[in-house]
């Protein structure tokens, strides 16, 4: 038991049960609340990003590696957990969101161990608390099954190992926490920065020990890293044996590299300005209790090397936000254990302060009060989000013009007049209509904006865009006229547009067409569609085409 549990334990032999059965009844309210709210909207349309790993983890399943028919910069980590959720839950939105559900949950049980063992109990549930709040909010876009949740969950749950390990000594527990920070890893490049803070803990740790033993650093150092690195290298491994691997190094490593070198320190500066904005005002008060907390930490006397350690996992949390200067909204979920802690920390240090100063015991409540009303004003804000708006609405008010609710009617129309073995192509960023429709890509540039990019790649994988889909002759054509599908630049290279057109004219005609009028209105002309618009009534809109017969 930590010095904290020890110094609120109660006297009577029946005060652990007690404490043991309240904790216990609070989490799984705070898990059946986080579930609800999920549920609710578990038929909510996929993004883009759950799309694309919706996509690689049915190719999966079929036997097809990741890269061979898709190709995107992220490890393949997420497509490998996505086919597992698929292959438990099915291959379908709701199959995708209780996995996450399943993730979340967890993450926000191991939330609670990591703050108990760093601050005590109070900061444990008070923590789970906010985490689960935080991890649905619309400022992370948080209903979303998106890679960072699952590198949330790895890094929490090595987080909370590697301080088992510094606290016990046990070197198994080093081990299997850098071989969670691996797998963290593997999820998406950015949790580097988890290994990086757990080999310098372990470094920090070792060079306090009195006597100082260099054996002892380089066999735990040894450990850590064979643990981080195992998943990684299991990864290359089986993916050269696939016969991907160097297209998928050059997705993941050259393409990332131009990637993240694409926005200048002043751009990246107003989009971490516009981003803690965002985050602030979905849940203000809780922000200001964890700031709260983090400077009551800060300058507490006792447990200086717990104090060190959070504010590491913290520095380490924010960087993983960091790279490539996007500062979009899902990057912040790493962040957010670390935020959840301090805020936890907060009620737990002045619940200790009342206790300390023999206050009387309903003081106890004013700190559990503060809690409660941030929580419930930052709910409130979300009211029409939690309990009010249907799948659909939620989508709009979310995501705005994208066509993710119309991704599904547009797949339904692809999948009823395709054969199961049929290829399709899509112009634009939308691979959730190859899910949907369980049709394969014509090409495995299943998203545009890496051709609208500005580097060096970027005419090339035009033209070998143009190549995969004139070869593979895909039998329906989504053209997606939404600006957010594409991102062009004005030093963009229009080839693939150019070619589309004289393509069309030549092999193509029209079937269908989709317009996106308003929020809450879309016109669907699918299959019936015979010249009825001339121009569409929106700015965002798709078009369906067929391959012509004997084209």
């Amino acid at each position: 038991m930590s010095t904290d549990d020890e110094a609120l334990a109660p006297t009577r032999p029946s005060g652990d049960f007690v404490q043991r059965w309240w904790v216990g009844a609070v989490l799984i309210f705070i898990l059946a609340c986080a579930a609800f709210v999920r549920i609710r909207l578990i038929d909510l349309p996929l993004e883009r990003d759950e799309g694309e790993y919706a996509y690689a983890g049915q190719l999966m399943l079929q036997g097809i590696p990741p890269y061979q028919l898709a190709y995107n910069m992220k490890l393949p980590g997420t497509y490998a957990v996505y086919a597992l959720i698929m292959a438990g839950f099915g291959q379908t939105t709701r199959g995708i969101h209780i996995g996450l559900i399943l993730a979340n949950s967890i993450t926000t049980f191991l939330v609670y161990l990591l703050g108990r063992r760093l601050f005590g109990p109070i900061c444990g549930v008070v923590a789970a608390g906010c985490f689960a709040f935080l991890s649905l909010s619309y400022s992370v876009l948080g209903l979303a099954a998106h890679a960072t949740h699952f590198v949330t969950l790895f890094g929490v749950a090595g987080t909370l190992l590697l301080w088992r390990a510094i606290e016990e000594k046990r070197l198994a527990f080093i081990f299997w926490s850098g071989l969670l920070f691996g797998l963290s890893f593997v999820m998406k490049q950015q949790a580097v920065f988890l290994s990086v803070f757990g080999g310098l803990m372990i470094t920090w740790h070792e060079l306090r020990r009195r006597p100082f033993e260099m054996r002892s650093l380089l066999v735990r150092g040894a450990v850590f890293s064979l643990g981080a690195l195992l998943p990684f290298v299991s990864a290359c491994a089986a993916l050269a044996a696939a016969g991907v691997f160097s297209r998928f190094w050059f997705w993941t490593f050259s393409y990332a590299r131009q990637y993240a070198g694409m926005v200048p320190l002043s751009s990246g500066w107003s989009m971490l300005q516009n981003a803690i904005s965002l985050l602030f005002r979905a849940a203000p008060a809780l922000w200001l209790l964890a700031g709260l907390g983090l400077t009551l930490v800060t300058y507490r006397e006792r447990d200086r090397h717990k104090i060190w350690f959070a504010l590491a996992f913290l520095a380490a949390s924010f960087a993983m936000a960091c790279p490539g200067l996007f500062f979009r909204e899902h990057y912040f979920i790493p962040l957010l254990p670390a935020v959840a802690i301090f805020t936890g920390a907060a009620i737990q240090i002045l619940s200790d302060e009342i206790r300390r100063r023999k206050w009387s015991r309903a003081c106890l409540a004013i700190p559990v009060a503060l809690f409660l009303a941030a929580s419930g004003h930052a709910i409130a804000r979300h009211g029409d989000l939690f309990f009010r708006s249907n799948p659909r609405t939620a989508a709009r008010d979310i995501y705005g013009g994208n066509p993710f609710p119309e991704a599904v009617e547009i797949a339904r129309y692809i999948r009823e007049n395709t054969a199961p073995g049929s290829r399709i192509a899509i112009l634009g960023s939308e691979p959730e209509i190859y899910f949907y429709s369980g049709r394969h890509s014509a090409t495995g540039y299943i998203y545009i904006y890496p051709l609208m990019e500005a580097h060096k790649y970027a005419l090339t994988m035009q033209q070998e865009m143009i190549t995969e889909i004139e070869s593979a002759k895909p039998e329906y054509f989504v053209l997606v006229d939404v600006v957010y599908s594409w991102l062009p630049r004005p030093t963009s290279h229009r080839l693939i547009l150019e070619w589309f057109n004289r393509y069309a004219q030549e092999h193509l005609e029209q079937v269908g067409f989709v317009d996106i009028i308003s929020m809450i209105a879309t016109e669907y002309h699918l299959g019936d569609w015979e010249g009825k618009y001339s121009q569409p009534k929106s700015q965002f809109s798709v078009t369906i085409f067929k391959r012509k017969t004997n084209s």
